[in-house]
């Protein structure tokens, strides 16, 4: 444990283990700043396992999609294959020192999958239309299974993939009133 400032007068005591989950407290402070670095461009990187027991780990630098609670990934053509490995994602605001970092399963996803063209048009409105990510590239899923949550070196947390898709989608949430 440690003590950080909150809004600069009172001290709380934060866990900095990574196993701990946010408190719900600290999810419903925090849940704006998770929405937005999925709503701006941020700087992304996604690392994977070796594909050889020698090799080295590949690491991209990559716009991402997050759809239906994965990560898709562009990469390009000529990768070599990252099917079905272990993965890391870091999405980052360095302007507001915010970081969200997941670990979990990749797999390659097939350009005959519902998925892959909605995941390829989502990447090209992030990129702005520059980019052709249908013809030229490979998409790679993350499926998150562990994440965690820095702030300004102030916060650290452990994130589980249904508190990443309660801060995403909040009206989900949201009981309807009786009529």
């Amino acid at each position: 444990m440690r003590s950080i400032e909150a809004d600069g007068c009172c001290r709380k005591q934060v866990s900095t283990r990574r196993e701990e989950e946010m408190s719900e407290t600290m999810f419903k402070l925090f849940a704006p700043d998770i929405l937005q670095l999925h709503r701006q461009i941020f700087s992304s990187w996604l690392a994977v396992s070796p594909a050889k027991d020698n090799g080295e780990p590949a690491v991209f630098s990559s716009v991402y999609a997050h759809i239906d609670g994965h990560y898709y990934f562009a990469l390009p053509e000529q990768c070599p294959a990252l099917d079905r490995q272990n993965g890391i994602v870091l999405i980052e605001n360095e302007k507001a020192d915010i970081r969200l970092s997941w670990v979990g399963r990749t797999r390659e996803v097939s350009c005959k999958e519902c998925v892959y063209r909605e995941a390829c048009a989502v990447l090209q409105r992030r990129c702005g239309g520059e980019a052709d990510f249908d013809e030229n590239c490979r998409l790679l899923e993350l499926d998150p299974e562990q994440g965690h949550l820095s702030i300004s070196g102030k916060y650290d947390s452990a994130l589980s993939p249904n508190l990443l898709q309660r801060a995403l989608y909040p009206a989900a949430q949201r009981v309807p009133a009786a009529a």
